[in-house]
């Protein structure tokens, strides 16, 4: 088998444990015993493990190609210029959307804060971290599944590949579908698919990792920090 049918094989391998852990999990959560009660602990490890060192792993073997998941220096002008110009657009379009969004659920009566965790954890001290920490696994992940994409489809349809992969990936996961009609849960399921769209279409112009992270980190800050100022606006 060649490189490119390795590396895809390896990515969709990838993804299918994602729902696969998640109904271990929730069994030993149904089941109770003796690791129940550090059972978020190990989840928390386990994704850590999964998101950055399988990938990180990938690159060691020679099986993932480090230039195709856009681990580049950042002196790829013009192209670097236009990734940055449509995430900048793309964080102004999240920020404008979720402070309307705020506005209007307020009017219709609804009381609770969109994107409040996120909120929470912007006006903690260190509650920054997490968030980071969320990003960097989750650029990872996707740059993983994308660049094995890339490499078996070419650029553009591969990064397309890659974003439809990883969203069905996510829905198949169990709860995922009903937390969508969560009113709590919804607005970050939602921010997070922008992020992907948005990163996607950074990379498809850039090429690079290291923008779409930190243009994924500004539209998260953007979009919460909009959110809630609206909120508060709309309270007062």
């Amino acid at each position: 088998m060649n490189r490119e049918f390795t590396w895809l094989a390896l990515a969709l391998g990838y993804l299918a444990l994602q729902p696969l852990w998640d109904i271990v999990a929730g069994g030993l959560e149904r089941r109770g015993g003796r690791l129940a009660p550090h059972l978020e602990r190990v989840q928390t490890g386990v994704l850590l493990v999964y998101l950055l060192f399988v990938p990180y792993g990938a690159l060691l073997l020679g099986v993932a190609d480090a230039r195709l998941m856009g681990l580049a220096p950042l002196d790829g002008w013009p192209t670097l210029a236009k990734g940055a110009l449509v995430g900048l657009v793309g964080v102004l379009a999240l920020a404008w959307t979720w402070g309307w969004s705020a506005r209007v659920s307020f009017q219709h009566n609804s009381r609770r804060q969109a994107l409040l965790e996120e909120w929470r954890a912007l006006h903690t001290p260190l509650g920054w971290v997490p968030l980071l920490l969320q990003v960097l696994c989750l650029q990872s992940s996707w740059a993983f599944v994308r660049g094995a994409a890339i490499h078996a489809l070419g650029l553009y349809n591969g990064v397309f590949a890659g974003l439809a992969l990883t969203g069905i990936a996510w829905l198949l996961r169990p709860g995922r579908r009903a937390s969508l009609l969560s009113a709590e849960t919804c607005p970050s399921d939602l921010l997070l698919a922008g992020l992907a769209l948005i990163s996607a279409l950074v990379f498809l112009f850039s090429e690079n990792l290291w923008l779409s992270m930190a243009i994924h980190g500004l539209g998260l800050l953007a979009a919460t920090s909009a959110a809630g100022r609206a909120y508060a606006e709309s309270v007062a």
